[in-house]
């Protein structure tokens, strides 16, 4: 991985959840980000670690999150919850698969 954590304004996560991936954004990451930083995560929750996140979000309330998934999807667990409270923190419903292929793939795969 490019190491741009601490120059970069926004971080964009599009990557699958594999051993490499899992956590990889985790409190040594995020040490080396900008206070200031922005990081927008629609690939997978498990990509990011939701306790480390939240120390680094109250550490520094100018940094913002904003997270199209979760960790324990569709559970909303106690670690999301504490992170509901920030105001640098937003998470919308895992919107992806709300595409019309999405949908019509979901509708093919539950005919067969």
């Amino acid at each position: 991985m490019v190491e741009l954590d601490h120059i970069s304004d926004i971080i964009y996560l599009a990557l699958p959840l594999t051993t490499e991936t899992s956590n990889m954004i985790n409190a040594r990451f995020l040490a080396n980000c900008k206070s200031t930083v922005t990081i927008i995560n629609t690939s997978r929750g498990g990509i990011v670690n939701e306790q480390d996140l939240y120390d680094f979000l109250l550490a520094h309330p100018q940094a913002k999150y904003y997270a199209d998934v979760r960790s324990d999807e569709p559970l909303i667990t106690s670690s999301i919850q504490r992170l509901m409270t920030l105001d640098n923190f937003l998470l919308t419903p895992h919107m992806a698969a709300l595409t019309t292929q999405a949908m019509q793939s979901m509708h093919h795969f539950a005919l067969e």
